[in-house]
């Protein structure tokens, strides 16, 4: 056999062995088993996002069962995303034990089966800033307390309690606080600070630009009014 011809015999064997390889390696990647539901867990003050501090502990508990790998919501709280664990190699086992989940929790959550919905949802899964995983959903959290903190500030403004240049004033800074709050949670993993340290938080924001006393006038009007 001359040289055209042992070079000419030896790709399809050399194709073939490529083949083989490949085969190879996409048996040794396991299918992931990912189920969505669509789920109620949306904010009440901040309607466009989901909900940190409900949806924190029902993440948190699923990554700790044996059958979950990774739990997700998305930036709107609308969908939960769980992904199973290794030895899940088909859907059934996990569906069971997310019904149970959702039974025991007494929440309303469905499955989406949709496969147009489906087909949106996949390609965009983890994809930052539109997901978030266990305790990173704190940062769902520090945008809610941002909202709720401007809402305020926009009622207190409108009840002539401030100026427009103080309340401008105000809000940038209460904007560059949750910017440091955002920026700690990615830090350490999860938010480290209460609601009632916000609070303190905003109130010294206030003193520092209309002074104590009206401070204090200020928030005696803020929670008179959310009193009702």
């Amino acid at each position: 056999m001359n040289r055209r011809n042992i070079i000419s015999a030896s790709i399809p064997v050399a194709y073939a062995l490529i083949l083989l390889v490949l085969a190879s390696c996409q048996a040794t990647v396991p299918r992931e088993v990912v189920l969505y539901y669509d789920v109620p867990l949306t904010c009440m003050e901040a309607p466009d996002i989901g909900c940190g501090p409900a949806a924190k502990p029902i993440l948190v508990e699923l990554q700790k069962r044996n059958e979950v790998r990774e739990a997700w919501l998305n930036r709107t709280g609308t969908v939960l995303a769980v992904v199973g664990n290794a030895s899940m190699i088909d859907s059934a086992a996990l569906t069971e034990t997310m019904e149970q989940f959702f039974k025991d929790k007494n929440m309303r959550a469905t499955r989406m089966t949709d496969r147009d919905e489906l087909n949106m949802l996949t390609p965009r899964f983890r994809e930052e800033g539109k997901w978030y995983r266990g305790t990173l959903v704190d940062l769902l959290s520090v945008e809610e307390g941002r909202t709720i903190a401007r809402n305020a500030l926009g009622h207190i403004q409108n009840a002539r309690l401030l100026s427009a240049d103080e309340a401008k004033a105000i809000r940038s800074d209460i904007d560059s606080y949750f910017e440091r709050e955002a920026t700690a949670v990615r830090a350490h993993g999860e938010r480290i600070t209460s609601d009632e340290q916000w609070y303190a938080e905003m109130i010294n924001i206030l003193a520092k630009h209309v002074g104590n006393e009206r401070a204090e006038t200020i928030r005696k009007f803020h929670e008179e009014h959310m009193a009702r």
